[in-house]
């Protein structure tokens, strides 16, 4: 008898546990794609700081060799 409820305790504990750690499993696979995203969007932002930096220092060198033509002539 008691070996019977072991049983049944059991089942009911793999019944109940198999789809609790599917859905952990999918929350941190979810966790370590939004981390990913984060660090990505990071990435990005800094990229687009640097390249406005290169575009400012290319304006600025362009504008230097403009007036450094202008004073040649």
């Amino acid at each position: 008898m008691k070996s019977k409820l072991v049983l049944i305790a059991i089942g009911a504990l793999i019944a109940l546990g198999g789809p609790a750690l599917a859905q952990n499993s999918k929350v941190e696979r979810d966790r370590a794609q939004l981390q990913r995203d984060k660090e990505k969007l990071r990435a990005d932002k800094r990229k687009a700081r640097a390249d406005k930096r290169k575009l400012k220092a290319d304006r600025r060198a362009a504008q230097r060799a403009k007036e450094q033509a202008a004073q040649r002539k």
